[in-house]
């Protein structure tokens, strides 16, 4: 599930897809530098990105 939140940060569902469809995650986040940046998420476990 794909959601978008507002200023107030109320979660609003964007896209629903099955897992098996996905092939890589990403997430928009400070990198290793200090800039924010694209982030490939692990392709095994459980992640949250905020």
């Amino acid at each position: 599930m794909l959601e978008c939140a507002d200023q107030r940060g109320k979660p609003e569902r964007v896209r629903t897809c099955r897992a098996a469809a996905l092939t890589a995650a990403f997430r928009r986040g400070p990198a290793d530098c200090g800039t924010y940046s694209w982030i490939q998420q692990p392709s095994e476990g459980t992640w949250w990105c905020y």
